[in-house]
Formats: C-alpha cells, sequence, structure tokens
C-alpha cells in the first residue's frame, strides 16, 4: 500500500495568489495545484479577480476551485460560477 503525500500551500492575498498561480516572481518554480481553495475577501486582488483570472488561462481553467465565503449576497454566489 502506498502513502499519499499532500502539500498545501498558503498565499496572504489575491495578489500573491496569482503569482502562485502564474509562476512569477519568487513562485517561477512552483507546482501548480490540484485543487484551490479560493477566499471572496482577500487583500489587494479580490478572490472574484483571482477568479477570473483563474478562467482566463486555459492550464488554469482546468484546476478545480472552492470559493470560500461568508457573504449571504446572492450576487456575489452568481459570480463565482
Amino acid at each position: 500500500s502506498q502513502t499519499k503525500h499532500t502539500d498545501i500551500r498558503w498565499v496572504h492575498d489575491g495578489y500573491e495568489a496569482l503569482e502562485y498561480l502564474l509562476q512569477s516572481n519568487k513562485y517561477a518554480d512552483a507546482t501548480l495545484p490540484d485543487l484551490i481553495l479560493l477566499d471572496l475577501n482577500m487583500p489587494r486582488i479580490s478572490g472574484f479577480e483571482v477568479l477570473k483570472r483563474i478562467k482566463d488561462y486555459s492550464h488554469l481553467s482546468k484546476i478545480p476551485v472552492i470559493i470560500i465565503t461568508t457573504s449571504k449576497d446572492p450576487l456575489d454566489h452568481s459570480q463565482c460560477k
């Protein structure tokens, strides 16, 4: 039986999330994730903008994204589709 190892990477804000996902600057050697947990209320660049950018890149748009939010606004929910 093989043991599967899981690495969790955490970034501070939306700007850093995009740097990581686009493998730029200090994240040039980053491995793309198998799954993204995305908070809508991040500093610098919102989760909405990060999600939009993920969808703009074909190699990123294939990665499943789970949205995390405390918002009860139906508009926020519909913008995440």
